[in-house]
């Protein structure tokens, strides 16, 4: 199969596979335990591999020892790729943080048996409850009024 992009197109679709890419290994430390996504890795330097026949040599350079492509530092500085993640980082860390803290208010309230006794509809409708506690909380203050609480006495 042959698929035909626009140079557009596929600057487009180079800058989707870093994006996926990141999110699939930018945290990963390659380590045994903890091993980059190779499918994903290999398909990112396939279609770097491409550039040179769209003009757009100057988004990626060849590193000739290992024959494989790496985005150019201006690729990877570009608004519209790592805008776009810092904009995901920060509306993931906010939901994140408001997941936990309903999480956490919902079992100070309910056990494990009560809430296993529940069905999915009483169960979503009573932890909706935290969830907007939490969201108006966050949204309105950030976290200017959250605090540890000293346990010692």
């Amino acid at each position: 199969m042959k698929i035909n992009f626009t140079k557009k197109q596929y600057d487009n679709l180079l800058k989707l596979c870093y994006i996926g890419n990141w999110m699939a290994n930018a945290q990963r430390t390659g380590a045994k335990d903890d091993p980059i996504v190779e499918k994903y890795e290999e398909l990112n330097y396939y279609l770097k591999s491409l550039a040179p026949e769209f003009g757009l040599e100057n988004l990626v350079q060849l590193d000739k020892k290992i024959n494989k492509y790496f985005f150019t530092r201006d690729f990877e500085e570009a608004e519209d790729t790592h805008g776009l993640i810092d904009e995901y980082d920060e509306n993931s860390f906010w939901d994140d943080l408001i997941d936990h803290l309903v999480d956490r208010d919902f079992a100070k309230i309910y056990s494990q048996k009560e809430r296993e006794k529940m069905s999915l509809k009483e169960f979503m409708n009573k932890r909706q409850l935290f969830g907007e506690k939490w969201n108006k909380e966050i949204y309105d203050h950030g976290i200017m009024r959250l605090d540890i609480k000293n346990d010692a006495k």
